[in-house]
Order: C-alpha cells, then sequence, then structure tokens
C-alpha cells in the first residue's frame, strides 16, 4: 500500500497530476469475500491523506457490487475525476463516474448508478479518461511561446490540444 493507511490488498493504481504539481491517486481496494471499491487519496507533502471518506468503507464507489479498473484524471477546477468498471451482476459491467467536489464525491447525473454512463445491455470495462485543453492563435504570440505553452501542457499530461484562430471581426 505504500504508505497508504488501508488494511486490505489494493491493486489497479491510477495517477494523475495538476499543474501544480498535487498528486492523486485511486485504486481498486479487495475488501474480502469479493468486494472491492475504488479508493483515492492525495499526498499533503508530509502523508498520504484521503479525499472525502475515499479511503473508508465504500470509498469513492461506494457501491453494492465490485468496482474496478479505476481511471483518474483533472478537471478544469484541478480537481480528480474517476470513472471505474461496475459490476452490476450476471455478466454486466457499466461504466461510473465520480468527481471531488473539495468535499466529498459527487457523480455527475446518473453517472455512478444504474446503468451509469455506459448503460449499455453488453460488458462496459476499462475505462479510459484522457485531458484536453485549447489554445487560441493569432494574438500576437510567438512560435517560442507557442511550443514553451505545448511543452507545459504535455509535462501535465494533457493528451489532446485543438488549436484554434482569432479571426478579428
Amino acid at each position: 500500500n505504500a504508505g497508504i493507511p488501508t488494511a486490505s490488498p489494493s491493486t489497479e493504481p491510477s495517477i494523475a497530476l495538476t499543474a501544480a504539481d498535487v498528486i492523486y491517486v485511486a485504486w481498486t481496494e479487495d475488501l474480502g469475500g469479493g468486494a472491492t471499491e475504488i479508493y483515492a487519496a492525495t499526498h499533503d507533502g508530509a502523508a498520504w491523506v484521503g479525499l472525502g471518506g475515499s479511503l473508508i468503507g465504500g470509498g469513492v464507489s461506494g457501491t453494492a457490487g465490485a468496482s474496478a479498473a479505476p481511471s483518474l484524471a483533472i478537471n478544469g477546477s484541478s480537481n480528480p475525476v474517476v470513472a471505474w468498471s461496475e459490476d452490476l451482476g450476471g455478466g454486466n459491467h457499466e461504466i461510473y463516474l465520480k468527481q471531488f467536489d473539495g468535499l466529498a464525491w459527487v457523480k455527475l447525473g446518473p453517472s455512478a448508478s444504474a446503468g451509469g454512463i455506459s448503460d449499455s445491455a453488453g460488458d462496459s470495462t476499462a475505462p479510459s479518461l484522457v485531458t484536453k485543453s485549447g489554445i487560441i492563435l493569432g494574438l500576437g504570440e510567438s512560435t517560442d511561446e507557442l511550443v514553451a505553452t505545448m511543452r507545459d501542457l504535455r509535462e501535465v499530461d494533457v493528451q489532446i490540444l485543438t488549436l484554434g484562430q482569432y479571426l478579428r471581426p
């Protein structure tokens, strides 16, 4: 468990870093008897700490089914977002998602209940979150500034970059 205060086996870690170098990690916590939940923590500079009850009981997921395969990303407010595969029984897995709002883990609409985001009759597993940003060009920026901005975005693991052009009215 690498210094994170849990009593159970921990697997499938997913790590994300904010632009301010705040580290977040989410993982699958084996609670025994086939029960697994998604847990999450951040490092405060001295120790790993939970976010909104994310290191106790049902953790982030807090579901009756088995939760696994977390994927972690950082939203526009620099808060973590976690997607995972939820076993609803009968061979049906759906993708669930919650974000941390600074106090608690909250679902976006029905994203962490019933059919989740995927809401399919089939098997939805292995979610993957990507990070995206955009740049508007044509405001007098230099090539060096553009390249430096692109490098900065890559350093914080932005995976998709859109480029737009400013057109004067």
